[in-house]
């Protein structure tokens, strides 16, 4: 089952537990353009990394070298919600999905 609206949240678990299911499991949470997202959010990671790492490297008299490797992971529980809730919903209104990078460079 897909719901695109967030807000709908609660009324879909409610209708569900009232129509006699008792277990809801294994929710997923993603966005239509999940994959352009994490692109563009690598892409500023990428961007700050380096500028992290060559005030490294100047700190610790090395040169900044290539990128060695990039790994992204989620972040957080699977299925877990951030945001704030409003009408009194349960659920927030808004969720927010969070992807760590880490990077790898080469200093010598």
């Amino acid at each position: 089952m897909t719901l695109r609206n967030v807000g709908q949240f609660d009324s879909l678990f409610n209708t569900l537990y009232a129509s006699g299911v008792q277990s809801i499991a294994n929710i997923v949470f993603t966005a239509s353009n999940a994959k352009s997202l994490e692109k563009q959010a690598v892409n500023l990671a990428v961007l700050d990394a380096k500028e992290r790492a060559k005030e490294m490297a100047k700190f610790f008299n090395k040169v900044f070298g290539r990128m060695v490797s990039v790994t992204t992971s989620e972040a957080g529980g699977a299925g877990a919600l951030s945001g704030t809730s409003q009408g009194g919903s349960q659920s927030p209104a808004q969720i927010e999905i969070v992807r760590q990078a880490s990077l790898v460079f080469e200093l010598r």
